[in-house]
């Protein structure tokens, strides 16, 4: 092999070498992102998960506070009739 071979040869093996070492960075770099994609999908699910559940209590709290503005306007306007009555 002639020197010029050499050299083309040493600077092939170099590229090649540099795209492999890219190519495992990329996978390193994806793989992370792909982890990270992963953990906050699961936070969401948990999330909406743990709101699917907390919706009829808020329902019943919505329907307690009616209630309750009710009654006391319901007291309120005994209490004014009461105390026109004295």
């Amino acid at each position: 092999m002639s020197a010029s071979q050499n050299d083309e040869s040493k600077n092939l093996t170099d590229t090649l070498d540099e795209i492999l070492k890219l190519q495992e960075e990329l996978q390193t770099r994806i793989g992370s992102s792909n982890h990270n994609l992963e953990t906050n999908f699961e936070n969401i699910k948990d999330f909406v998960s743990r709101a699917h559940a907390y919706i009829p209590i808020l329902k019943q709290i919505s329907k307690d506070m009616i209630e309750i503005c009710e009654r006391t306007q319901a007291l309120k306007k005994r209490t004014r009739l009461l105390e026109s009555a004295e």
